[in-house]
């Protein structure tokens, strides 16, 4: 019984790690976005440009 406990622990923690890393490069798109938008600062849209999907969210997408 505790095993299948740990178990499901484990699952949880992994699914909030991949969600905090997921909503923080959110969150980082969507501040660079509003700064470019309210500055109208080339700077924040090069930002925009450069970003790379991460690797464990492509891995996240090619799952389905």
């Amino acid at each position: 019984m505790s095993l299948e406990r740990a178990g499901i622990l484990a699952q949880i923690a992994g699914m909030v790690v991949l969600l905090k890393r997921f909503l923080n490069f959110v969150v980082k798109i969507t501040l660079s976005l509003r700064k470019f938008r309210i500055t109208g600062n080339l700077k924040f849209l090069k930002e925009l440009e450069l970003r790379k999907l991460p690797a464990y969210l492509i891995s996240i997408i090619q799952r389905k």
